[in-house]
């Protein structure tokens, strides 16, 4: 096949055609399917009809994973709204955020203002361990099924005043299923 064909094909595809899944669409998967998985104090839920907000803080290397899986599933009945923005003073309300590796030097004002407005923190870098994140989604290369792990920081949730179902602690090569309450999967939009 000429380079030119397969450049097309990579273009149109956005990835490789054989292979397991790119790591951000994996890793997009998991933080979608985790988000039901955590509780805020009582009284403090948001109404059904207000979008779950997941903010992606820095320079994102989601491409369309993270949307696709957004537009794809739901958040205990909520829907899930993605924004990107380059500064952590454009974070304003959300639910959950990301957090790029591009905003290391930021860390310590994300602990702090995370805990004081209940936001589930999530980033994907050895260099944010111990530094406040909530979920850290780390690559294992010996893991061949699914390199990807969570390293999830009860202190951290605790601080925030987040709870987690107790299954989440237990995941280990794949990305988890929403709770369910009814035979219907509520996490999964139809």
């Amino acid at each position: 096949m000429s380079r030119a064909l397969w450049a097309c094909l990579w273009l149109a595809l956005g990835r490789p055609i054989l292979g397991a899944p790119p790591e951000y669409e994996t890793k997009a998967k998991f933080i979608v399917a985790f988000l039901p998985y955590v509780n805020r104090p009582s009284g403090e839920e948001a109404p059904k009809d207000q979008p779950f907000e997941l903010v992606v803080l820095g320079k994102s290397p989601f491409e369309n994973y993270l949307l696709a899986e957004a537009n794809a599933n739901t958040v205990k009945q909520r829907p899930i709204r993605i924004r990107y923005v380059k500064r952590f003073g454009d974070v304003g309300r959300c639910d959950a955020l990301f957090i790029c590796a591009s905003e290391e030097s930021a860390v310590g004002r994300i602990r702090s203002w995370a805990r004081e407005n209940r936001v589930l923190t999530f980033a994907d870098s050895r260099a944010f361990r111990g530094k406040g994140v909530m979920v850290n989604l780390l690559v294992d290369e010996r893991r061949k099924e699914s390199p990807v792990r969570l390293e999830v920081s009860k202190e951290e949730l605790d601080q925030a005043k987040l709870s987690v179902q107790s299954g989440i602690f237990t995941l280990s090569n794949n990305p988890p299923t929403p709770p369910s309450s009814s035979a219907s999967t509520p996490g999964r939009k139809s």
